[in-house]
């Protein structure tokens, strides 16, 4: 197969990578311990208020881990498992708190992505140079985001901070398999204009994709991105906003079938284009009364090839229309919402229905009940084309009983409706028009601890039971299983002086409640450790990350564990050199059976800051 190949003029500009001072980041640390997020209730607070268990990730553990994918940032954080078929750009599956790997509703900016026909998400065509924070909540959140959010939701927030008339960077990367990387960001802009531009260039020759593939060759791939944004204050509190992502480029990959043939060769190539346009209007009413109204669109296009000729195609659309209000008082806070969706299949082949519409109806509330007591309730309406109505709720208690101890316990629903590949797709595909939504039950309890010395440890025990689960029997897709997912999650952050030190470990039994069986590609236990000191000018960190065995379609397994290493040094407030050495060990382990992962992996990075 004739390898991808990218320009090359670029790489003899000056190699740049560059990141605040350390001393910089740590005096920023006390902000980040409790930062204000708005996934869980669709509500604006900080992080120790929210009754969801949920995760931060800001632009700053982005610059410190140097991960070289999202998949990679998501992997081993509380409650995340993720399953890859070889490289970065290669299909990509994640499983929150053990559900399936379409039980996670992606947003980017609030739009949801996951894909109309298979329902999952396409994370690998994200670049984590794009990314300004990232909010994990876990549990079923159905009743503030709908239908496809049983297992929880992941809401990436692209890159759009201003804090200066003009700031930026550009960085530049060289690593292992040939592969090179090209990415900045210009912010320009002043109280009433700012303007974002963000791009992402990527290409690597990679590595052999499928164990079963003896020829030696490669599987490359190439990525583009482009990020736009425009906000405008339009005076009397009124602000208009514009927002662009647009994804494309070719990856190979290893096991295609021919559609017509239906033989199978390692020749295989995909070209993608994924893109999120986003338009909002935002009004402060009044003082403690906000409104904002969205209209998005989400495309998708995925175009295979088999040893060269053209093997099918799918391309879907979904148009958004969301209405929220937003009210903020001393002793409570409220969103209230409708938001309207229309998917389409705009080609996918011999589908029966290439079209669904749905529209949602929701409250959520949080209430300081006296001084030491928070409560939060909430629920959702949903009506969609082909299921009728849908209801769904969620309640949660705390108790603060000391300034640094809380205790809480709350309960939740979520649904997911079928998508259109398992109702109305081809025969061959197990389609089955039958299928009910599958439902979730998920039991809570929790207890925390946060100092004002940077300490914090949260510690959850979990139960979500899955009814109606859509499983693959006798050639087509019934609601067979039910699935029950008992678990304890840890998460802990410690800050002292110049050390940073970082624990997410979750402990689980993902069980099919029919067989008895535990659930494919989900492990009883999965991890990670991070440990970074900073010095001066310099830092030297690590981080040690793994899963249990598990089993997979046709064999378990093996558990694994890796050490990734990383550092920088800054030589003043512009120059940065980056550097990191992944999976140090060389480890050999598979995450999906039958597919390779890298293997010792060094990058160095040159970053100018501006």
């Amino acid at each position: 197969m004739n390898k991808l190949h990218l320009s090359k003029p670029l790489r003899y500009l000056p190699l740049a990578l560059g990141l605040s001072f350390p001393a910089l980041i740590l005096a920023d640390d006390q902000q980040q311990l409790d930062p204000l997020v708005v996934t869980a209730q669709r509500i604006s607070q900080p992080l120790s208020q929210s009754l969801a268990a949920t995760t931060v990730i800001t632009r700053a553990d982005i610059d410190r881990l140097q991960p070289s994918s999202l998949a990679d940032l998501l992997q081993g954080q509380a409650g995340v498992e993720m399953a890859r078929n070889s490289g970065n750009l290669s299909p990509t599956s994640i499983f929150m708190r053990g559900t399936n790997s379409n039980h996670t509703l992606i947003l980017v900016d609030g739009q949801k992505i996951n894909d109309p026909t298979a329902g999952g998400a396409s994370l690998q065509f994200i670049p984590v140079s794009q990314i300004e924070r990232i909010e994990i909540v876990r549990g079923p959140q159905s009743s503030a985001w709908g239908a496809d959010a049983l297992g929880g939701v992941i809401n990436i927030i692209t890159r759009k901070e201003h804090d200066r008339p003009y700031a930026g960077h550009l960085r530049e990367s060289l690593g292992r398999y040939n592969t090179y990387a090209l990415d900045g960001d210009l912010r320009l802009g002043d109280e009433a204009t700012r303007l974002n531009l963000g791009l992402h260039l990527e290409r690597s020759d990679g590595f052999n994709a499928q164990t079963a593939d003896t020829s030696g060759e490669k599987d490359g791939y190439r990525h583009y991105n482009i990020n736009l944004g425009l906000e405008q204050d339009l005076g009397n509190q009124h602000q208009l906003g514009f927002q662009v992502m647009h994804s494309r480029g070719e990856s190979e990959y290893d096991g295609c079938f021919n559609t017509t043939t239906f033989a199978s060769s390692h020749d295989c190539l995909q070209e993608f284009e994924l893109t999120t346009v986003q338009g909002r209007w935002q009004a402060a009413l009044s003082r403690n009364w906000d409104m904002s109204l969205t209209a998005s669109r989400t495309e998708e296009l995925r175009e295979d090839f088999f040893e060269g000729d053209a093997n099918g195609e799918i391309n879907t659309r979904r148009d958004a229309i969301q209405l929220e209000h937003r009210f903020n008082y001393e002793d409570y806070s409220a969103s209230l919402g409708i938001d309207t969706s229309q998917e389409k299949l705009l080609e996918a082949g011999n589908f029966d229905k290439d079209q669904r519409d749905a529209y949602g109806i929701y409250a959520q509330g949080n209430f300081q009940l006296v001084e030491s007591f928070n409560l939060s309730l909430g629920a959702r309406y949903d009506d969609d084309e082909f299921f009728g109505s849908h209801t769904t709720g969620n309640a949660g208690i705390a108790w603060q009983f000391t300034p640094d101890y809380q205790i809480g316990t709350s309960v939740s629903t979520g649904y997911r409706a079928p998508n259109l590949q398992e109702l109305y797709g081809p025969a061959s595909w197990g389609a089955n028009p039958d299928l009910k939504p599958e439902e979730s039950l998920n039991y809570e309890a929790w207890v925390a601890y946060n100092n004002q010395e940077g300490t914090r440890v949260k510690a959850s025990f979990f139960q979500n039971t899955i009814d109606n689960l859509i499983v693959w029997s006798g050639g087509t897709n019934e609601n067979l299983n039910e699935a029950r997912i008992r678990g304890l999650e840890l998460e802990a952050q410690k800050h002292l002086e110049n050390w940073r030190l970082g624990l997410a470990f979750t402990l689980q039994d993902p069980e099919n409640r029919e067989t008895g069986d535990q659930l494919t590609r989900r492990a009883k236990h999965h991890g990670k450790l991070d440990v970074d000191y900073f010095g001066e000018n310099w830092s030297l960190g690590g981080s040690l990350q793994g899963q249990g065995e598990r089993p997979d379609v046709s064999e378990d397994l093996p558990g694994y564990a890796v050490v990734n290493l990383r550092g920088h040094y800054a030589f003043n407030e512009h120059w940065r050199i980056n550097g990191k050495i992944d999976n140090v060990l060389d480890k050999d382990y598979e995450l999906v059976s039958g597919y390779n992962t890298a293997g010792f992996y060094p990058e160095v990075s040159l970053r100018f800051d501006f």
